[in-house]
C-alpha cells in the first residue's frame, strides 16, 4: 500500500490511473509516479493559495490528510507485525481485537482522505 494512495485514487492528475491490485504495477515506479502527484497537486494548491483563501485551508488539510495515512500505514505495517504471533497462539479473542482496532483507524483515515479528495475536486477544476 502507497503512503499516498487514498489521497490520490481519485486521479487528481490527468492521464494518472492507479492499479493497486494489478500485478504488474512496479511498486518503486508507482510510489514515485504517487509522490510526483502529491507534489503536483500541493504545488497547485500553494499557488492558489495567494488568491483563493480555501485553496490555503484545502492545502493545509491535504498535507493533514496525507500525513494522517501515512501514520496509518506505519500502524498497519506494525500491527501487521504484531499479529504474525498469534497465527499459532490460542490467543484469537486479543489478536481480533487489535484487527479490529487496525481497521478503524484505517476506515477514519480513508473517510479523511475521501472527504479532501471531494473537496479538492470542486477547487481545482476551477482554476
Amino acid at each position: 500500500m502507497h503512503k499516498y494512495s487514498a489521497l490520490l485514487a481519485v486521479c487528481l492528475l490527468p492521464g494518472w490511473a492507479l492499479a493497486a491490485d494489478d500485478d504488474q504495477v512496479d511498486p518503486e515506479q508507482a510510489e514515485s509516479d504517487m509522490t510526483a502527484a502529491y507534489q503536483a497537486t500541493l504545488d497547485r494548491l500553494t499557488a492558489l493559495s495567494a488568491s483563493r483563501p480555501e485553496a490555503a485551508a484545502a492545502r493545509q488539510r491535504f498535507i493533514e490528510a496525507q500525513q494522517l495515512w501515512e501514520r496509518y500505514t506505519t500502524e498497519q505495517c506494525a500491527a501487521e507485525a504484531a499479529l504474525h504471533p498469534f497465527k499459532q497462539s490460542p490467543s484469537r479473542a486479543e489478536a481480533y481485537q487489535k484487527i479490529l482496532s487496525m481497521q478503524c483507524r484505517g476506515v477514519h483515515a480513508q473517510l479523511q482522505a475521501d472527504h479532501l479528495n471531494n473537496y479538492l475536486r470542486n477547487i481545482l477544476p476551477q482554476t
